[in-house]
Order: structure tokens, then C-alpha cells, then sequence
């Protein structure tokens, strides 16, 4: 499976759950990748290739699962809730890979640990009421009332990623369309583990990252308007671009047969700059974000093939 650029989607209700798969499925990515490299590295008996076709289909994967995650009501509130979310990702070989998360990506061009690709997704709309679809007890809070809706934008743009074995490095610029309308990037650097176990190796990915904007993005989201100061109120604040996040996810992967998997996942991030100074932020809510989730997905066509491989690689 093709290492994945995370994106960090701006959906503040409930807070970034499709950015939060988007997570899940890079570093069931990487997983996948690892796992496949350990068990070349240890061959099991005769077998065909990861991505070898398998029919008129084989070329086509499937990711499908679900799980529960712990996470402020939106991004920089000091207030959680569980979300209860599913998960279904597609790919076609190694080119192609689209999710609701992640969006539609394609390979553009690969040579030895280089990648780059094309990108379209969607940043979701963020609605003052802070509803959530997915929300099963916690939120309800009136902290953005106000503030008013931000619409939906279509984000395109690109990502390279670097690849170095257990270590890789990725970066990703992309420009809203509508919504926000904002340049809007990130930059990781991620380790990956297999560990030996008696049955089926445990991956673990430990990822620090950043996210950046310019000054449209960041206003859009920890910006008052002299508007908003009334209907709010919240002092007036104007924001300038640049990193506006840090932190780090750490993701364990831990196989439960040979096509499927359960997957921890924890984050802690500290927002900075102006996004830390915004009236939002300060006076409702906290720049330090903390999240864990549980996850259970399983993999179909050629992402089960490359599963199976994973698996194969600890001797299960």
C-alpha cells in the first residue's frame, strides 16, 4: 500500500474526524509497507507477489472498518467527546488511492525513495452549532456560536514524500477552493518498528508533524472579525500565516488474522503562533490537544494480499 501524506482536515464539529482516519489509514499504510518488507526479508515458502493481480480485479484494494475515538469537541476546545467512525479506503495498484479523508490521490512520479503525487480532497464545513453525525455522548458546546458557518473547500494540490526504510519524510501543499480558499500544508517525519512476537509481528509508527497556513487559513479558523467580536463575544484578533500546529501521533498496529488488524492510536498536539494567541483559544479553550482511539479494519484485494504478507512476515 502506498505511503499516504496525512492531511489535516479543518472540520471543528466534530473535531477533524475525517482527519483522524486520514491518520489511521497512513500509518495502516506504513504498516502494511513494513510488514511487507519484513516478510521478503523472511520468506515464509513459496508465494506470489504482494501485488501480484488476482483476476480481472486483483489490481483493486479495499480498507473497510471502524472504531471509537476520544477528541476535543474542535480544534483547541479544552472539552471532549467520543465519536464512533467508520472508515472504507480504495486503491488501484500502487498509483491511485481515494478515501473521504485523504481524497483522491495519484502517483505522478516515483524513482528510488522519491515520490510525488497529485491531490484533491475536501476540507469540511465547520458549523457554529458544533453538530455531530458521528458523536455518541460528550459535545454540545456553544463555544462557536457566533462565529458563524465556514462552508466546505476543495483542497488540490500535491505531496512528496521521501522514503528511507523505516524512516520517511513527507510534506504536502494544497490551495482551498471555496470554504477557507487558503494555501494549507504539513510536514512529517515518521519512524516505523516491526516487532517479532511468537504469532504475527506488531508495528508501531511514531510520527512528529507540523501544519502551516497562510493567513486566510488561519483567520478562517482562529480569526475574529470585528462581526464576530460582537456576535460573540470575543475580542477582535487578526492572524498572520504560518505553523500554526506541531505534535506528534504514535499508531500501533496489531494484527488479528491475516486480513485484518486492530489499530491504537494516540496524538498529542500543541497549537502555536497566533492559532495559541486567538480569544478562542485562550479564553474557551486549551492549545494543548490530546486524542486516543481503537480501531478495527480489514483489508480486501490487494491490500489483503500486502495484509497477508505482514502477517506471514511474523510467522503466523
Amino acid at each position: 500500500m502506498a505511503r499516504l501524506l496525512k492531511t489535516e482536515t479543518k472540520w471543528a464539529k466534530p473535531v477533524h474526524a475525517a482527519r483522524i482516519a486520514a491518520v489511521l489509514t497512513f500509518g495502516l499504510s506504513q504498516a502494511l509497507t513494513a510488514g511487507t518488507a519484513h516478510a521478503q526479508a523472511r520468506p515464509s515458502g513459496p508465494a506470489a507477489p504482494s501485488g501480484a493481480p488476482d483476476g480481472p480485479h486483483g489490481k483493486w484494494g479495499l480498507v473497510a472498518g471502524a472504531g471509537a475515538f476520544v477528541t476535543p469537541n474542535y480544534s483547541g476546545d479544552d472539552n471532549y467527546r467520543v465519536l464512533a467512525l467508520p472508515f472504507i479506503r480504495v486503491s488501484h495498484g500502487d498509483k491511485f488511492w481515494a478515501s473521504v479523508p485523504e481524497g483522491a490521490n495519484y502517483k505522478l512520479y516515483e524513482k528510488g525513495p522519491l515520490t510525488l503525487s497529485a491531490k484533491a480532497g475536501i476540507a469540511f464545513p465547520r458549523d457554529e452549532d458544533n453538530g455531530s453525525l458521528f458523536g455518541v455522548s460528550g459535545g454540545g458546546s456553544t463555544e462557536l456560536l457566533g462565529l458563524g458557518d465556514l462552508g466546505a473547500s476543495i483542497e488540490l494540490g500535491g505531496a512528496a514524500s521521501y522514503d528511507l526504510g523505516p524512516v520517511s519524510l513527507s510534506a504536502g501543499l494544497r490551495r482551498g477552493v471555496g470554504g477557507h480558499g487558503a494555501w494549507v500544508g504539513d510536514a512529517s517525519l515518521s519512524f516505523t518498528k516491526v516487532f517479532k512476537t511468537p504469532g504475527p509481528p506488531i508495528a508501531m509508527i511514531l510520527t512528529p508533524n507540523i501544519k502551516f497556513g497562510d493567513a486566510d487559513l488561519t483567520q478562517s479558523y482562529y480569526g475574529i472579525t470585528a462581526e464576530q467580536s460582537l456576535t460573540a463575544g470575543l475580542p477582535e484578533f487578526r492572524t498572520d500565516g504560518g505553523i500554526y500546529s506541531a505534535g506528534v501521533n504514535a499508531l500501533t498496529f496489531i494484527p488479528t488474522s491475516r486480513k485484518s488488524a486492530f489499530i491504537i492510536f494516540g496524538s498529542v498536539r500543541e497549537l502555536v503562533g497566533d492559532a495559541a494567541d486567538s480569544p478562542l483559544i485562550r479564553e474557551r479553550g486549551a492549545s494543548t490537544q490530546a486524542a486516543i482511539g481503537l480501531f478495527w479494519v480489514k483489508a480486501f484485494g490487494q491490500d489483503a494480499r500486502r495484509a497477508k504478507d505482514l502477517i506471514a512476515g511474523g510467522g503466523f
